[in-house]
């Protein structure tokens, strides 16, 4: 297996969960700004995005998407619940939302800043995507509230994903930080804890 990453990117999930399945891959670095030389997988994301993951035939971009993958390719990994349980349809809904609301929230509040938008149209662009986030935050604050991971009794790979969302690099000046929530900061050092993402933290 290959990933192409870029450090502080969405790569960093997929890269825990390919240390949480155990799997043998290799991690190719793209260079941030130089994303066209993406090791010759361009033809898996048409925006030259990371990550993607090549394993044999299979291509495949956007984090969910990945670790859906391993979980499957890895049946005895941690990633998914056992096929038709109600856990693995859970997971299915918190890897979709995080993607959905939470990710596509941070592109809008993130990347407009830097975009050719008028000025006065961008700060009120940002102003409701960090409105969005600071409402998804609060929900999935209320959800671990009583419990330890999203999926309740179980780590799942939607717990790598969140990790990710709510990490420092990407919260940036985002206010309130999603850190400053006592359930959110408490899930985030029990998934550091995991000895598969000290490894990715290690190498991404």
């Amino acid at each position: 297996m290959l990933l192409d990453s870029v450090p502080g990117t969405a790569a960093s999930a997929a890269c825990a969960a390919l240390e949480e399945a155990g799997a043998q891959y290799e991690l190719v670095q793209v260079e941030r700004h130089n994303r066209a030389v993406l090791a010759g997988s361009t033809q898996v994301h048409p925006h030259r995005r990371v990550p993607t993951l090549r394993d044999g035939t299979v291509l495949l971009d956007e984090s969910a998407a990945i670790i859906l993958w391993l979980g499957d390719r890895f049946p005895d990994s941690p990633l998914l619940p056992p096929c038709a349980s109600s856990a693995r349809a859970d997971t299915y809904r918190w890897l979709t939302y995080l993607t959905n609301t939470v990710h596509t929230a941070y592109l809008r509040w993130d990347t407009i800043a830097g975009s050719h938008i008028a000025p006065d149209t961008a700060a009120g662009i940002r102003e409701v995507a960090a409105e969005d986030l600071s409402l998804a935050f609060e929900y999935i604050e209320g959800e671990l509230a009583e419990r330890e991971y999203l999926v309740p009794d179980r780590f799942t790979g939607a717990d790598l994903l969140l990790h990710m969302l709510v990490s420092p690099n990407w919260s940036m000046d985002l206010t309130p930080a999603p850190l400053s929530r006592p359930a959110l900061a408490a899930h985030h050092a029990r998934i550091d804890r995991r000895p598969a993402v000290a490894r990715m933290k290690q190498i991404h």
